[in-house]
């Protein structure tokens, strides 16, 4: 496909914090030609879409990083291919025996570094991974930044097409012995969204933390009345 991006529209449901983050963040990615924003409150709609608006004639590119497991190794964070599966919340599993660094299992890589406490670190970097919206919930009341450049890396796989592999909730059907639940995992995303699971290496131990984030997920959901 050509690179013109003419007559995209995305709609965003909702004007809150992370409504609003990820329509100032498709805005500057340039994917969208049209970016509708919707809410209950349309005087809050239209000031948002007014506020970013105004930034349109000085989009440029830029990107800020901070990936806990490149920071640990001194190597850039985008060398680094690791998942976080499962739920997002206290019960979410970093999936290390699937983790590498260009291609060169974590634990090797580690010790390439003079690491040796494997346990230890992973445990200590999996926690922050997982503690790391409390805080920053903690220090601002909200997060939503992150989430929105999540939103747009999704949307640019879908708008290009890419096929790339994000881990995006989708509907479990009988992976890892769980079905009729989102989760988390690695799929294939394309111009038609989700398009297909890809199977990831777990330990024993993974699987079944995988198999209790469900059993959590749907115990919220249950209580919900969803």
């Amino acid at each position: 496909m050509s690179g013109k991006l003419d007559n995209r529209k995305v709609a965003i449901i909702g004007c809150g914090f992370v409504g609003s983050s990820s329509a100032f963040a498709l805005m500057q990615s340039g994917l969208f030609s049209e970016i509708a924003l919707v809410d209950v409150n349309h005087e809050k709609a239209e000031g948002e879409a007014l506020d970013i608006s105004h930034g349109v004639p000085f989009v440029g590119q830029v990107k800020v990083y901070a990936t806990a497991l490149g920071e640990h190794l001194s190597v850039d964070g985008r060398s680094v291919h690791s998942f976080i599966i499962g739920e997002h919340g206290d019960s979410e599993i970093v999936a290390w025996c699937s983790t590498n660094i260009s291609g060169i299992p974590v634990n090797r890589f580690c010790e390439m570094r003079g690491y040796y406490d494997h346990q230890e670190s992973m445990d200590r970097i999996a926690d922050e991974v997982r503690n790391s919206a409390y805080e920053i919930i903690e220090k601002k009341h909200a997060t939503y930044y992150g989430i929105a450049m999540s939103v747009v890396r999704i949307c640019r796989a879908i708008v290009m097409n890419e096929r790339s592999i994000l881990p995006v909730s989708s509907i479990m059907h009988g992976e890892y012995g769980i079905d009729g639940i989102a989760l988390s995992m690695p799929a294939i995303v394309g111009e038609e969204g989700f398009e297909v699971h890809v199977p990831i290496v777990l330990s024993e131990e993974e699987q079944k933390k995988l198999v209790a984030s469900a059993e959590a997920l749907r115990k919220v959901a249950k209580e919900a009345g969803l």
